[in-house]
């Protein structure tokens, strides 16, 4: 039996095309290097690969996805797999905490609240962090200071709220590891954290002069906007820091969607003021207490917080244990293992009916079906396909362009959109087009009902949107376009030939 190996370069990235060397670095594809891997995937669809081998250098994995897995389905299984390591780190950290616990009961009830599993389907950084955190506490309660603060630092990396979160973790490091020289390990793990650190925060200080853009720019200069829209995704009109989190968690909607319940929610705060009163429980209690102050600064989401979640629900295991040691009554665990498994089936229902990637990864469904039936602007991005090779496309209002086939400029969902520099001060949409073609944009991939509302989606905040004259000039310019195609309210134009 011959096996035929075939060797695939990744396809071309930002650095290569700004002449940087990216060595070890992860580095990301740029529009045309995301273009070359989906003519990779076309190119190779007939020639019966079996399987698939990367590094792990993000422009090798972002090159394979787009090539060889249009559907998303792995990248999706990889979530669940950090799901799954985060339930066995909690296990571990319950363990831990006590020995004479049940500590699995503190990955059966992150299971069943529904932020969770229903995050773990979709988010590709949210249960990661989760991981890292709960890893870090781990850590601590072998008194591995050193590896703590690497760990930490990984949290930092993967999103800003792990670098708030970190901070009650760190604080308990004096108390945790007491071996002797602590502090040499501590520096030797700060400077292994640093390394870990840098080509995040250092790209950020490069390319804007704020390592942590766009948060304090008051501090290293840059937008309130974009800051207020990064901290605060639901604008004005809504509470902010804990009094924010109070109405958010007050709500019926997030009580049983998002933590699975009144009974498994009060369960997981009657849990905590058991492990403040009880001595070896206090600084885990202490530290669950700590993240829930240190996400102030955000707008309430079931996405983060659930690292809060996952130490309460090691902090809650212990305290089932505790009980039923303490009156050798059972029926708090059966309280518990009711409420788990409502919570269960709420997260299997949504999974089923929003994503359900199974039939896709058995063989079931196919790959495109399962695309169209969770994204589908993907049917209008299989058609872009014949767009021309040279086609330049902008996208107004639609922020997810994974998988489209040409070169497109987009904004961030922190910044004005990015139609707003062609439209800002153009006297008339004949200058507008002007300016478009002058950055060479061919087309606009136009969300009607973004346009319904500017500013609205992707970006979050009143203070980020169209002005009325640009609304206005915007619209002219899209009377002088053609409409080319349509799925739902999104709408592909061709501009005018210069």
């Amino acid at each position: 039996m011959s096996i035929e190996i075939v060797f695939e370069t990744h396809s071309t990235t930002e650095d290569n095309e700004a002449g940087r060397a990216t060595g070890w670095l992860p580095g990301r594809l740029s529009a045309r290097g995301r273009a070359q891997a989906l003519e990779l995937g076309r190119r190779r669809a007939q020639d019966g690969i079996a399987a698939v081998f990367c590094s792990d250098l993000r422009r090798a994995v972002q090159t394979a996805e787009l090539a060889f897995d249009g559907s998303g389905v792995t990248a999706q299984l990889l979530h669940y797999g950090f799901f799954l390591l985060t339930l066995v780190a909690l296990k571990a950290v319950a363990e831990r905490l006590d020995r004479t616990s049940s500590p699995w009961w503190a990955s059966l009830l992150f299971a069943a609240i529904p932020a969770a599993g229903i995050v773990a389907g979709w988010s590709w950084s949210d249960m990661p962090l989760c991981f890292a955190l709960v890893t870090a506490g781990l850590a601590l309660t072998y008194a591995e200071g050193a590896g703590a603060i690497v760990v930490v630092a990984l949290a930092a990396s993967i999103k800003y709220s792990g670098l708030l979160l970190a901070i009650p973790l760190v604080a308990c490091l004096p108390r945790a590891d007491r071996g002797p020289s602590r502090l040499r390990r501590w520096s030797l793990g700060a400077a292994l954290g640093l390394v870990v650190l840098l080509p995040w925060y250092g790209a950020n200080f490069l390319a804007t002069g704020n390592p942590v853009y766009p948060l304090l720019p008051s501090v290293f200069h840059g937008a309130r906007t974009a800051e207020g829209n990064l901290l605060h995704w639901a604008g004005a009109g809504h509470a902010q820091g804990l009094a924010g989190w109070w109405q958010y968690a007050a709500a019926p909607s997030t009580l049983d969607g998002d933590i699975g319940g009144l009974g498994l929610c009060a369960l997981l705060l009657i849990s905590i003021l058991h492990g403040l009163r009880r001595r070896g429980l206090r600084a885990a209690s202490l530290v669950v207490l700590g993240g829930v102050v240190a996400l102030a600064p955000f707008e309430p989401s079931p996405r983060i917080l659930l690292p809060v979640l996952a130490g309460a629900c090691a902090v809650a295991a212990v305290a089932l244990g505790d009980w039923e040691l303490a009156g050798r009554r059972r029926w708090p665990k059966a309280v518990a293992a009711i409420l788990a498994a409502r919570g269960g089936a709420l997260v299997a229902a949504h999974n089923a009916f929003f994503f359900d990637p199974l039939p896709a990864a058995v063989g079931i469904e196919s790959g495109p079906a399962y695309v169209a039936r969770n994204f589908p602007p993907s049917r209008l991005y299989e058609r872009a396909a014949a767009l021309p090779d040279d086609a330049i496309v902008l996208s107004v209002g639609e922020p997810r362009l994974f998988g489209f086939p040409r070169p497109t400029l987009n904004s961030a969902i922190t910044d004005p959109p990015a139609v707003q520099a062609f439209l800002a001060g153009a006297a008339s949409p004949e200058e507008a087009v002007r300016r478009l073609r002058g950055r060479r944009v061919t087309h606009l991939l136009v969300d009607l009902e973004w346009l319904s509302k500017p500013g609205s989606k992707p970006s979050a905040t009143a203070s980020i949107r169209l002005t009325p004259e640009e609304d206005r000039r915007l619209r002219e310019v899209l009377a002088f376009s053609k409409p080319v195609d349509r799925e739902g309210p999104l709408v592909l134009f061709a501009l005018p030939p210069p």
